[in-house]
């Protein structure tokens, strides 16, 4: 699969002085039973979201994903149909 990812600067939900950013990671798939979970795509984008985000640490070097404060995680999905009306 390949993931596209999106991040850009946006305003701090708690009100701080830091940096903050959001960030969209998106794929195109099937519904086909060979592919990854919905559940599985989220702990993807866990997993990368250090990497992707363009977040920093106190030092400047990439954070872990438990020392990011995430404000708040939306995951969705928007099914289609070849045969559709």
């Amino acid at each position: 699969r390949q993931y596209f990812w999106e991040a850009f600067p946006s305003k701090d939900l708690h009100g701080s002085q830091q940096e903050s950013r959001t960030t969209y990671m998106f794929t195109y798939l099937d519904a086909d039973e060979r592919r990854p979970s919905l559940a599985q795509m989220f702990d993807d984008y866990l997993g990368l979201l250090p990497d992707y985000s363009g977040a920093k640490g106190t030092g400047g070097e990439k954070p872990k994903i438990d020392e990011m404060e995430v404000s708040r995680a939306l995951f969705g999905f928007f099914p289609s149909y070849t045969d559709s009306p």
